[in-house]
């Protein structure tokens, strides 16, 4: 019989890193639903040929099975092996990026832009449907790290990441606000101290009404609730810094 004081606590499962610092949590690859996927195409082409070939003599139509399944097979082993070994490792100043045998460092300090996108996808004519979630994270050096439902745990994944990439930026926009500068939120889209700007026109802050969204769609509203501008909400970059930024400057109704 062992007890507590038999098991060692001093070693950590993982260690801190020199660059990145102290461990905050590991992100594998959703290795069951790999092979869920797998195994559920392999069914559907199996269902799919042994139907087609339902009235072909046993012999011949176990033959054309073998060679429609094997390749079908061997692309979706591959598939699934090509995934398999992505992971991310989340730490205090930055997180690790893992695909098959690369191996990327990213520091907070050198994100400049996050983005989201979701929806619904639709299989066999919309028999099936599956919501759908991409967070991607873009660096001052262009390096592009997509986050989807490959990985375990992807909301806690992209709420720890997100939060921590907004903690760096925050003070930087401040700075650039500060100096009269705009904060850009996508080619056609940025903000300043003065109003919103899209494209060749602006909106002052004295006449912005509030946001809503609705069907995955921004309104940003004039003070008399008319639309001003309305955008998907996939084409704002650094959505949940914009919206903070539209709350803060809003003009606080008399009486409220």
């Amino acid at each position: 019989m062992i007890d507590e004081k038999d098991i060692e606590f001093e070693q950590p499962l993982f260690e801190d890193d020199p660059v990145l610092g102290r461990f905050m949590g590991q992100y594998p690859a959703n290795r069951l639903r790999l092979l869920m996927m797998s195994g559920g195409i392999l069914f559907i082409v199996w269902f799919v040929v042994t139907v087609a070939l339902w009235n072909v003599q046993d012999e011949l139509a176990a033959t054309i099975t073998v060679i429609i399944i094997t390749p079908v097979a061997l692309l979706t082993g591959w598939y699934s092996l090509h995934l398999w070994n992505r992971e991310v490792m989340v730490y205090e100043k930055g997180f690790t990026y893992r695909r098959g045998s690369q191996l990327a460092y990213i520091r907070y300090n050198d994100v400049t832009r996050t983005r989201q996108a979701g929806g619904i996808t639709r299989y066999l004519g919309g028999l099936i449907k599956r919501n759908t979630f991409q967070f991607t994270i873009i660096t001052d050096r262009d390096e592009i790290v997509p986050l989807n439902s490959l990985y375990k745990n992807l909301d806690e994944l992209t709420l720890k990441i997100e939060a921590e990439i907004y903690r760096v930026l925050l003070p930087k926009l401040n700075s650039k606000l500060a100096n009269g500068e705009q904060i850009q939120f996508y080619d056609d889209l940025s903000l300043s101290t003065t109003g919103i700007i899209q494209a060749d026109r602006q909106l002052k802050w004295d006449d912005f009404g509030g946001q809503s969204i609705v069907g995955g769609q921004l309104n940003l509203k004039h003070a008399d609730g008319t639309v001003w501008h309305s955008r998907p909400l996939s084409q704002i970059e650094n959505i949940r810094l914009f919206l903070a930024l539209l709350r803060h400057y809003q003009p606080v109704k008399e009486g409220s």
